[in-house]
């Protein structure tokens, strides 16, 4: 029913953001509150941010925005203008949350990295994403199915791993999965689903054919060490693929 609402910002009562951090029962309700936001594509802000233990939850959480004494406490008018005058806008942050959901493919162009390809029709996740990835890759970003492929099949030697998110608009990520599978120049590039727990799509997931299931809400660090830990084996076992088809072909020539 709570989809079914015309709703595009989620605002955290003080009391959910200032709950004991160490209340397993309290910590749960606000991590569900606000994956079930993030699978509704909601901007995400916190109210009553009073300390510094707080923001870093609420990071943590990818929380959009926040608000509270931590920043500011009242004051008045003039000296708020003031302030705000003087405040940096940070537009990168701005672009990513208010950007198109069908963004065609955007690419940071570099001859000396690999590429991941994130595939998600949110703008919010892809900037979160881009921002833990951008240092260790060349991101890629597409929201829609169509870009993702013309992407793929233009720049497929160079493509490490795909995160892709299960629901997008045009259709399920399983169906691209399945289509990716079946050509021969892009089977081989390893694919992480992204999707909510439940429902049987972690297992569903690895029976089409992914190489691994990453659950909402993200964690950077978690998501960061599994997309490493994918493109090291899959490097790995490249590698070794090489060295099995270049002694199979020194023993053809001595024959």
């Amino acid at each position: 029913m709570l989809s079914d609402l015309p709703v595009d910002t989620l605002k955290l009562d003080m009391k959910l953001v200032q709950s004991d951090s160490n209340d397993s029962g309290s910590r749960n309700i606000l991590n569900f509150i606000v994956s079930l936001a993030k699978w509704m594509n909601l901007l995400i802000i916190a109210e009553g941010v009073e300390t510094q233990e707080q923001v870093n939850r609420l990071k943590y959480l990818n929380c959009n925005y926040a608000q509270g004494y931590f920043y500011a406490r009242p004051m008045p008018a003039e000296d708020f203008t003031k302030m705000l005058s003087e405040s940096p806008i940070d537009d990168e942050v701005v672009s990513c949350v208010f950007s198109p959901p069908n963004l065609e493919i955007t690419y940071c162009d570099s001859n000396n990295r690999d590429v991941l390809l994130i595939i998600h029709s949110s703008g919010e996740n892809r900037c979160m994403l881009q921002e833990t990835f951008s240092g260790q890759y060349c991101v890629a970003e597409a929201g829609n199915f169509d870009s993702a492929l013309k992407f793929l099949k233009e720049n497929h030697s160079k493509i490490v791993t795909i995160i892709l998110d299960v629901l997008m608009p045009s259709m399920e990520g399983f169906e691209l999965v399945s289509i990716l599978k079946h050509d021969e120049r892009l089977e081989s590039i390893p694919i992480i689903i992204t999707a909510d727990e439940g429902d049987g799509l972690e297992l569903r997931s690895i029976d089409i054919g992914a190489d691994d299931f990453i659950a909402k809400p993200y964690y950077p660090e978690v998501i960061s060490r599994r997309v490493r830990n994918l493109v090291d084996l899959c490097k790995y076992r490249r590698l070794k693929a090489t060295d099995i088809c270049k002694n199979d072909q020194d023993n053809s020539n001595l024959s």
